[in-house]
């Protein structure tokens, strides 16, 4: 779990070409629209939500 701001911190140190536009994504979209947002493999979205597998983006 981390916030929008958090991770827009560490944005710089996110590889271009992996996480960095995911995660830049999530963060724009946190912010934006004050809702929470997860990524995680394609796979985990029950394990998400019961066993909090993934990452949770939450609005700063």
């Amino acid at each position: 779990r981390v916030t929008a701001t958090d991770l827009a911190q560490m944005g710089g140190d996110l590889p271009g070409g992996s996480m960095g536009p995911k995660a830049e994504a999530l963060g724009r979209f946190a912010s934006e629209t004050g809702n929470e947002a997860w990524v995680g493999p394609l796979d985990g979205g029950f394990e998400a939500l019961t066993q909090g597998r993934g990452t949770t983006v939450v609005p700063s």
